[in-house]
C-alpha cells in the first residue's frame, strides 16, 4: 500500500476542479495518479489514520482515513468482491485507489502538491 494523489481533468488540460461536471467529465479514463513508495505492513490499523495534501501556495487539507467506506481496506475488499462476482481476470499486478481521505481538492495553481497519511507515508508531486 502506499499513498497518492489523484489527478482528474488530466485529458482536458483543465485549470482547477470547479463544479461536479468537471470531475465527471474524466471519470474512469485518462486519470493520472502520482504514487508513493509502497510498503507492506502487518496488522497496521488503518481505520483512524490524519492524513493531509498541503502545497507551496498556502492549501492545507487534513481530513482522515476513516472518511474512506470506514476505512481504505474495506473499500479495497468490496472492490475485490465486485470483481470476482463479475469475473472480471485480472494481471498479477494492478492497482486500486480506494477514494479520497480529504475530499476533492481543486488544484488551482501550479507547483508542488504533498500529500501525507500517517503512519504509512507521503506522495509529491509538481504540477505545471
Amino acid at each position: 500500500m502506499g499513498p497518492c494523489i489523484e489527478v482528474v481533468g488530466f485529458r482536458q488540460k483543465k485549470k482547477g476542479i470547479k463544479y461536479l461536471g468537471d470531475l465527471c467529465s474524466d471519470f474512469g479514463v485518462n486519470i493520472k495518479f502520482i504514487t508513493g513508495p509502497k510498503k507492506k505492513f502487518k496488522k497496521l490499523n488503518l481505520n483512524n489514520l490524519k492524513t493531509n495534501l498541503k502545497n507551496n501556495k498556502g492549501l492545507n487539507v487534513k481530513g482522515n482515513t476513516n472518511t474512506v467506506y470506514i476505512n481504505p481496506l474495506n473499500s479495497l475488499k468490496f472492490v475485490l468482491n465486485k470483481i470476482r462476482k463479475e469475473k472480471v481476470i485480472l494481471e498479477k499486478d494492478f492497482y486500486v485507489f480506494t477514494g479520497s481521505t480529504v475530499g476533492v481538492v481543486p488544484i488551482k495553481n501550479k507547483g508542488e502538491y504533498i500529500g501525507k497519511v500517517d503512519k504509512i507515508g507521503s506522495v509529491r508531486t509538481t504540477i505545471n
